[in-house]
């Protein structure tokens, strides 16, 4: 429900922090108390990062395949999850992430990742599952911040 109301109150130009105040808004409004400000003292409410970890958020105006993307890496992941169970090795999770993309005519992002979280928020080992998809580069490059 957070990312939803980021996601639909977010305007071209945002900053990772003006998204994480209108998701510690939400969460506040709800009663709700931020996680990972309770467990690890973090700074923000959503923990976004930029980094090779990340969470998409389309702006408007967008284009159709943008939209299409989107949903297919949401129903992707979905995938992935429906089919975990004790004993399913990680790599697993991969392969099922590669096949489904070549599946869309998609490649994976391959130095993006999804991260573990500890054990600290939860009982045993939790890791994230967050496919990168693309319309196509495999790679992400990163530069350096410009400006202030």
């Amino acid at each position: 429900m957070t990312i939803s109301e980021m996601k639909q109150n977010a305007l071209v130009g945002d900053t990772t922090r003006e998204l994480d105040e209108i998701g510690g808004r939400f969460l506040k409004g709800h009663g709700a108390v931020p996680a990972p400000k309770k467990t690890y003292n973090f700074s923000g409410n959503t923990c976004i990062s930029i980094n090779n970890e990340g969470h998409s958020f389309p702006i408007h105006p967008f284009n159709p395949s943008l939209l299409r993307l989107c949903r297919y890496t949401h129903n992707t992941m979905m995938k992935v999850i429906s089919s975990l169970n004790h004993g399913v090795r990680l790599n697993e999770i991969g392969r099922i992430i590669e096949i489904e993309a070549n599946k869309g005519g998609y490649n994976v992002i391959k130095n993006l990742c999804s991260h573990g979280i500890g054990k600290s928020l939860h009982e045993g080992l939790v890791i994230t599952i967050g496919p990168f998809l693309s319309t196509g580069a495999g790679y992400v490059v990163e530069q350096p911040v410009t400006g202030s």
